[in-house]
């Protein structure tokens, strides 16, 4: 048995049309309409998920991906969200072509696999070093001091 959440706000054509879709396929029983989430709340839903899918046409990073990670989630992306290849470079995920047929195979090796395969603490981890304020807060003071050091100051 499987439920689909829809993390975010339900106004707008989003919210209606995974409402819609969800009647269409005859799973609007199974789907849960959270609403817009932040802080603790978000954590704790990407946290109680089973995987994480973003079958996105077009995401210039991934914020839910990485948000997903960082609770020890495992996530399946298409190959169009921004931090596809970051994911796919260190084994945190799958990464998929936004096709029918491949994310119907992609689902059902996922609702027959077991999650105890899935290692979250290096999920959590990885995605840490990488995505934590603290590590991109040095990441970016880092490149700061080098600029500074490559180029003289004008009085």
């Amino acid at each position: 048995r499987f439920r689909l959440v829809l993390v975010g706000p339900e106004e707008g054509e989003h919210g209606r049309a995974g409402r819609l879709e969800a009647i269409r396929w005859g799973i609007d029983q199974r789907l849960v309409l959270t609403g817009l989430l932040d802080g603790q709340a978000l954590s704790d839903a990407y946290a109680g998920l089973d995987v994480l899918l973003m079958p996105s046409h077009e995401e210039s990073f991934g914020n839910a991906a990485v948000e997903a990670l960082l609770q020890g989630t495992p996530v399946v992306l298409s190959d169009r969200v921004g931090v596809a290849d970051w994911v796919l470079s260190r084994s945190l995920g799958k990464v998929i072509p936004l096709e029918v047929e491949a994310w119907s195979e992609a689902l059902s090796a996922l609702l027959g696999s077991r999650r105890s395969e899935w290692d979250a603490d290096h999920a959590r981890e990885t995605a840490g070093l990488t995505f934590l304020e603290a590590e991109v807060a040095g990441t970016m003071l880092d490149a700061y001091e080098r600029i500074l050091a490559s180029k003289p100051m004008n009085p």
